[in-house]
């Protein structure tokens, strides 16, 4: 029987390089082994058993090997989930990872955790640690998922979160699919972007004070819900537009791949990073949303002002948070309950002409011929690093004259 004491050796990397062409057979490999299997048992998880397909090779899905309920209710840190599947012939609960960074499992009381590979050192370790460290409350009242368990081992930590995202820590699992089954009224579509952007409050205890915005971690895709069922099986989903409707779901930021600490003492307003890593901006998410700026107004300029080209009047998140909530709180039942029309409504739809006179300064101008002609330049891989260089080469001509 494998020491708990004795570090796993990993098989494989996980930067962010060896994501782009993983051995996907020696990472399934790595977590249906004997020695992983009772490493974990040992320390009180026991992993999800691999699905095999009909000519006995590996899947992508797992499923527990403990006993567990129907359903369950979803008290913080805990989520609600249900038994239902595509099949009679599929176990319930089934979970999918196509990377091989993560795995599922059930901890001594048979709840569904989350376990991901997260490498020791690095800014996403740094953010994990520190979240470990805060109080639940504090957590749950910012939509950030909980850090149950960190489990070190050779060059990597085992981090442990609630069900459906993993490393070497512990998290318990949540639901991804976040919009599905399709969003049908606009309380649903609100609650979600309050979600995403709540984490980013200043508030007494200073967590994530010392966080970059970044805002590549401001999406729905870094975002889990408190349900989660057989993962073939989210969008046919019963109970959670049942959940939805009782405004009974919850949100919360769980992947910081993206994120760093910054510096102690440092200026969040004035603080950049390297170009390279500030690629990306609010609208990789955010500006899928425009299409319902009919039928909910006020995303028309929080979208416009959260993605403008200008950085010097873009909102930081916490600018957009405190715009969403003076709108928000604004609107009556009848506007919360409004259908946006499924997921795809107008995406021409205008606003009225009172709306688009009150908020005409937040209104993005017109792309001017010099940035149209910079961005054909730029198609090119080469000249976005050549451009980077001649503004950097400017910048610091500029600042010894």
């Amino acid at each position: 029987m494998p020491d708990p004491q004795v570090p796993l050796e990993l098989p494989f990397y996980c930067t962010q390089q060896d994501l782009e062409s993983p051995d996907f057979e020696a990472r399934r490999s790595f977590w249906d082994s004997h020695p992983t299997v009772e490493w974990f048992k040992n320390h009180g998880y026991r992993l999800y058993r691999r699905v095999y397909d009909d000519d006995g090779g590996m899947t992508d899905r797992t499923v527990p090997c403990l006993p567990f309920k129907e359903t369950e209710e979803g008290a913080y840190p805990y989520a609600y989930y249900d038994t239902y599947v595509m099949r009679d012939d599929m176990r319930p609960l089934g979970a999918f990872d196509y990377v091989g960074k993560i795995a599922f499992a059930q901890d001594s009381s048979n709840r569904h955790v989350v376990i991901k590979v997260v490498p020791d050192g690095p800014e996403e370790y740094r953010i994990l640690h520190f979240l470990h460290k805060q109080p639940l409350e504090v957590l749950e009242k910012n939509c950030i998922m909980p850090v149950l368990d960190l489990l070190p081992t050779t060059g990597y930590w085992f981090l442990c979160q609630g069900k459906d995202h993993p490393l070497t820590l512990q998290l318990k699992r949540w639901g991804i699919d976040i919009n599905a089954p399709s969003l049908q009224k606009a309380f649903e579509v609100l609650d979600i972007m309050h979600s995403t952007l709540t984490p980013w409050r200043k508030f007494s205890s200073s967590l994530l004070t010392s966080i970059s915005e970044n805002s590549q971690v401001v999406k729905f895709a870094n975002v889990a819900v408190n349900h989660f069922g057989d993962a073939t099986a989210t969008e046919c989903s019963l109970m959670r537009p049942s959940l939805r409707a009782q405004r009974l779901l919850s949100y919360a930021i769980f992947d910081f791949d993206y994120s760093i600490m910054l510096p102690p003492g440092a200026d969040r307003m004035s603080y950049r990073l390297p170009y390279q890593r500030s690629w990306g901006t609010f609208n990789t998410t955010m500006i899928l949303l425009k299409h319902l700026c009919g039928q909910i107004p006020f995303l028309a300029p929080l979208l416009d002002k959260m993605t403008t080209r200008h950085l010097e009047s873009r909102f930081t998140a916490q600018e957009a948070l405190q715009f969403f909530e003076q709108m928000y709180y604004q609107l009556c039942e009848s506007e919360l309950n409004r259908s946006i029309g499924g997921e795809y409504a107008k995406e021409d739809a205008s606003l009225p002409p009172e709306l688009t006179q009150k908020w005409a300064a937040y209104r993005e101008p017109p792309i001017s011929w010099t940035t149209k002609v910079l961005r054909r330049i730029c198609g090119r891989i080469w000249a976005i690093y050549l451009i980077a260089c001649i503004r950097w080469i400017s910048f610091r001509t500029t600042a010894l004259l």
